[in-house]
């Protein structure tokens, strides 16, 4: 305990210290993190206290460390061995920059924290709110989070030193704005509906949240209400191709949702990251947060957001051509849903449906090359959703109309996808306009029909300003 209080006392001489000393953490705690971690991903890798303490004093090289020690110290703290082992430069002091650049998750310790970094990517989303941003995406950071959820359960995060307080009336202004935008998302894409997020955060949330305890049970409903609402934010950035802001948001709104205790939510948000991550083309990282997202908030979370967690990682397994693995995944789901009663339900899952669970399905068919199964399920969750969700359904009808194509039947395939070009006339979506233009591409084994020729001229004359965002669809790395 004395070399952790001398540590405390000065300035971190390395990455590692800086890391170790931001976590409040001791030096027995993390060795004992390390151990954990090693044996949950079959590492033959060991770490004593005084180790640990000689690499973060800089007293010990990266030259003779282990393979195995290489990567638990990359999972445990988000960096490789060398860098950890480096001096400490004056940039990485910057908390809030790091967070908006690099998404250092060792920059988010406490709902402050949170909150600030919140307060910056609202600041950006506001100044040009359709844009779709240069932050790239950090895949590593992916990685870091599944980490820090599953080692780290109970925030440990102190806040609410503002003064004041918040009121259950502040609590359910939140949770009623969250409601309604959430629906205008569903309708309109994130486009129409990420304005509107931005300027209740920045207006309602964001004034409040510093007030917000997680010691008292209506600051963290605060803090939990506020991080539903983030990751709404995150999911309107998500939607406009915004593909760096969207995973600092959810980022920032999963710490938020840690500190106020709901796993149950914080699992929505592993989940959402998934999809994310999976749009991507990171169906590995997606499965781990997938699984991070059930395993993590089971006990916690209802069989119906369970359910949803599942068919997430069903998705992903689907895209990595793992057949057993996401047919596993999508039994366990719909064993899930059945067993729910919606009325117990939290207001932000009850958006899936035996609908929505067969536009996993199709969506996981269209992906193993079962088309025949695709369309049966598509067809079923078209048939069975409710209006509202306008842009479930273009999904839907996309993957419909690609597995017509996927069995050779090109004129029921363009058919359905001119339904869908009618509807993104309306939406602000560039992950409906991505969709159309992954079917556009499986068009081109069909050679020069006239049909083709036809439905081009259609979808040019309907939506002439077709333009994909750099990040649509493809991984930009920050």
């Amino acid at each position: 305990m004395q070399d952790d209080r001398h540590a405390s006392a000065r300035a971190p001489r390395t990455l590692l210290e800086k890391l170790i000393k931001e976590r409040e953490a001791t030096y027995e705690e993390q060795a004992k993190a390390f151990e954990k971690l090693a044996r949950e991903l079959k590492e033959p890798a060991t770490m004593s206290v005084r180790h640990l303490q000689r690499l973060a004093a800089g007293q010990r090289t990266a030259t003779h460390a282990t393979p195995s020690t290489r990567r638990v110290m990359r999972h445990l703290y988000g960096h490789g061995l060398d860098e950890l082992l480096a001096p400490v430069t004056a940039a990485e002091a910057a908390t809030v920059v790091a967070v908006a650049t690099r998404l250092d998750l060792d920059a988010l310790r406490t709902p402050d924290d949170s909150t600030a970094a919140l307060g910056q990517l609202t600041s950006e989303l506001l100044t040009d709110p359709l844009a779709p941003g240069n932050l790239g995406v950090t895949p590593e950071a992916w990685q870091a989070v599944v980490v820090r959820w599953m080692l780290e359960p109970e925030s440990r995060a102190q806040g609410g030193t503002s003064g004041g307080s918040v009121a259950a009336t502040d609590v359910e202004v939140i949770r009623s704005a969250t409601r309604m935008l959430a629906a205008w998302d569903y309708q309109y894409g994130g486009g129409h509906s990420r304005m509107l997020v931005g300027q209740c955060l920045a207006t309602e949330a964001l004034p409040l949240a510093r007030r917000a305890s997680p010691c008292s049970a209506v600051g963290r409903d605060f803090l939990t209400a506020v991080a539903a609402l983030a990751r709404l934010a995150g999911w309107t950035a998500y939607d406009i191709g915004s593909h760096g802001s969207a995973q600092r948001l959810l980022t920032v709104a999963l710490n938020l949702a840690q500190a106020a205790g709901d796993r149950a939510l914080g699992g929505r948000i592993l989940a959402g990251m998934s999809h994310q991550a999976n749009f991507l083309g990171q169906s590995q990282r997606a499965v781990e947060l997938a699984r991070a997202a059930h395993a993590g908030a089971r006990g916690q979370a209802t069989p119906t957001a369970l359910a949803l967690f599942h068919a997430m990682e069903a998705r992903a397994l689907a895209a990595a051509g793992d057949e057993i693995g996401c047919t596993a995944a999508l039994v366990t789901a719909e064993q899930a849903l059945l067993s729910g009663n919606p009325d117990n339900d939290p207001e932000w899952v009850r958006f899936f449906d035996r609908a929505e669970l067969h536009a996993e399905f199709a969506h996981c068919f269209r992906d193993l090359g079962r088309p025949q199964l695709a369309a049966e399920h598509a067809q079923r969750s078209i048939d069975t959703s409710e209006t509202v969700y306008v842009r479930s359904l273009s999904f839907c009808r996309t993957v419909l109309a690609t597995a017509h194509i996927q069995r050779g039947e090109l004129d029921e395939g363009l058919h359905v996808a001119r339904g869908v070009v009618d509807t993104a006339e309306q939406l602000r979506s560039q992950r409906v306009l991505t969709y159309l233009d992954e079917f556009r591409g499986r068009l081109d084994s069909f050679g020069d029909a006239s049909a083709l020729r036809e439905f081009d001229l259609y979808v040019t004359e309907r939506l002439p300003k077709l333009e994909l965002p750099p990040a649509a669809g493809k991984l930009v790395v920050a």
